[in-house]
This record gives C-alpha cells, structure tokens and sequence, in this order.
C-alpha cells in the first residue's frame, strides 16, 4: 500500500512540474517590461506620463517626438493628450515616432510648479523588453530664446495603477532615427536644465551622437534682435525658428495630421479633433 501511495505521489510531482514548465513560458511571453521598470501584460492599456517643471519663463512653442516600438505597442486611438496646449498638431501614423508641435504666443503655458505635459495610451501588443522615450528638437519660452531650466519625468499607469513614479524619461537615439532632427534645444540625460542641474559641465550629459551646432549660434548672434512694426524688440530667430517648427509639423509628416483644439464655448470644455489629409508632391 505504501508502494502504491509513493508512486502516486511521485506521479502527481512529476505532473506538476511538467504542467509548470510551459505555465512558466507562457507568462513570460505574456509579460513585457517597459524601460526596464514598468512589466505589464499582453492586453493591457498602458498610459505613459510626461510630466515638467522648474520653468522660469512660459513656454510659446515647442517641436518634440515620442518615439515607441509599434512591434510590442499599439497607439489607442486618440490616445494622445496635452492638457495644458491648446491646437496641437500631433501624426499618429507615422511608424514608432509621434511628432508633436504647438505655438502660441498669445496663449503660453506654465510649468513653473510639476504639471502634466502631454499622456498617451498604448495597447500591450506582446510580450519582451521595449522603450518609450522622447526627443526635443526645439522648445522656445515667452523670452523669445530656448529654455534653459527645467525638470523632465515621466510616470507609467494602468488604470489607476501607477507602475513608474518620477523617474527620468530615456532620451530617444536620434543616431539610429534620421526623422528625429536637431535644433537649438539639447536634450541632456539627467531631465534637466543647463541652470538648474546639479550635474555641471562635462558631467551634465548630453543625448549620445548630438552634434553642437556652431552654425546656429552664428546664425543667432547675426539676427539676434530687430524692430518689429509695434517698434517693440523681437528675436527674429526664435520666431523663424518656432514659424518653421509648426510648418514642418504639418506639412512634412505624412499621413494624417490630427488636431486638438479646447472647445471654450462648451460647459465641459471637451476637447474636439478634426482630420486633416496632409497632400505629398504628386498629388498636388
């Protein structure tokens, strides 16, 4: 009898150790760690936050990219937001880079104190390893000339589950993205501002492969002020390049353009999206 009961016991051991093994696999193909912090599941609906501070001037215009792997994950529809920009451009078919531009002088927007600067929703295609980084390619504040202080950090939810807290956002490799283009802004490792990163000189870390531009500071030292019609000073710079930036935004993605524009006559100030079909040459 006790025979008969150790190699039942053996059986059922050697059952679940073998049923384990693919239950194993299975989870692991299932699960997908985001920026080597976040891990989710196949299915889920994943917000990525990026947050800014420490801003001493108002921002007036701004060229940036999220960038993604469209292999692990899916844009949801409409998945992008700026809460605090109001008639943003943004292209949502544009491979694993999600070009993003804004201006307004008239209406600049505060980061002085930690807010939300933009969110977007992801689908969990599959399971494995991926990034979600950004790329700033110019950024000008209400002084006419690009910010020089500031605090990046990005937070990862599911639902109401917060995965990722404060962290640094990765800086995307624009050595390996040809779309990701260069411009006065710098986008340094730590998050942070030339004026308020603790990481001085050498040691505050620039994206790798970024090339200093000695042109563009000629360029703003031959153009650097002029009178406008009001007589009042501009820097013809910032505003070529930020006229440039929200052009380029529209005209040279291809694929669909989508606006976002705060309804000011509505109770619920929802937010309203219209279509644009960006035209290529031959179609013209």
């Amino acid at each position: 009898m006790r025979k008969v009961i150790s190699v039942l016991i053996s059986v059922i051991i050697s059952s679940s150790v073998l049923f384990a093994v693919p239950l194993t696999a299975y989870a692991a193909e299932d699960e997908l760690t985001i920026n080597k912090e976040a891990k989710v599941k196949t299915g889920d609906i994943v917000t990525f936050r990026l947050n800014l501070a420490d801003l001493k001037e108002q921002i007036i215009g701004f060229d940036m990219s999220l960038v993604y792997d469209t292999e692990y994950l899916e844009l949801v529809e409409d998945g992008v937001d700026l809460p605090k920009f109001d008639g943003y451009f943004y292209n949502s078919n544009y491979g694993d880079i999600i070009p993003i531009v804004w201006t307004s002088i008239n209406n600049p927007s505060d980061f002085s104190k930690k807010d939300e600067f933009l969110s977007a929703k992801f689908k969990v295609l599959k399971g494995g390893e991926t990034e979600i980084s950004k790329w700033i390619t110019d950024m000008y504040g209400s002084d006419m000339t690009y910010i020089k202080s500031y605090t990046w950090t990005y937070d990862i939810l599911v639902g109401d589950e917060k995965l990722v807290s404060d962290k640094v956002p990765p800086v995307a490799d624009n050595t390996k993205l040809e779309d990701l283009k260069e411009g006065s802004y710098t986008n340094y490792l730590d998050g942070m501002g030339e004026e308020n990163s603790p990481n001085a000189g050498d040691k505050h870390e620039a994206a790798s492969g970024l090339r200093v531009s000695e042109n563009y500071t000629e360029i703003v030292e031959v153009t650097k002020y002029v009178k406008a019609g009001n007589g009042s000073s501009m820097n013809t710079t910032g505003i070529l390049i930020i006229t440039a930036l929200f052009l380029f935004g529209i005209l040279i993605v291809s694929g669909v353009v989508i606006i976002k524009r705060k309804d000011k006559n509505s109770e619920d100030n929802e937010n309203e999206t219209e279509n644009f079909e960006v035209l290529d040459e031959e179609s013209v």
